[in-house]
């Protein structure tokens, strides 16, 4: 009894990465995904500007000289929404906070600019990794009118 024409994804940090995949592995099926600030994006450039766990791979590349860190960002590379985005079909509507230093805004966007699908984000400049309730609104907005939901059903 699912509606398969109405079938969306969401989350947030790591949930934001399922999201990307989600919709990326599962093709047509997934109409929608609404990422917030989505994690898992461009390893290489997140070992530049995060402390963790980037911390914990540089560590462990350290540790097991054998696999170095050039062998942790190949393995990183296999779940690397970055990679998957060019295969989503779904309308994606992405959030990232400014001052996310968790998931910082530019490995996001790494993701989002390749999505070749219909596309469009919002920023919240005063926020970190948590968005305010604002986005949770934003959120089902978009679905509702993605999915031409009446705003008087709940």
């Amino acid at each position: 009894e699912v509606d398969t024409n109405r079938v969306a994804v969401e989350g947030g940090s790591q949930g934001g990465a399922l999201s990307f995949a989600t919709a990326a592995l599962c093709g047509n099926r997934i109409k929608l995904a609404v990422p917030a600030v989505p994690f898992l994006s461009d390893f290489p450039e997140y070992l530049k500007v995060a402390i963790w766990p980037a911390n914990e791979w540089i560590d462990y590349a350290t540790a097991n000289p054998q696999t170095g860190i050039e062998g942790v960002l190949k393995t990183l590379s296999y779940v690397d929404i970055r990679n998957l985005a060019p295969w989503v079909t779904a309308s994606v509507f992405m959030a990232v906070g400014l001052m996310d230093e968790t998931c910082p805004p530019r490995i996001n966007f790494a993701a989002y600019n390749k999505l070749k699908s219909e596309k469009k984000y919002v920023v919240f400049p005063d926020s970190g990794h948590g968005l305010p309730a604002e986005f949770n609104e934003m959120r089902d907005q978009f679905i509702k009118e993605k999915f031409g939901i009446s705003s008087a059903l709940k």
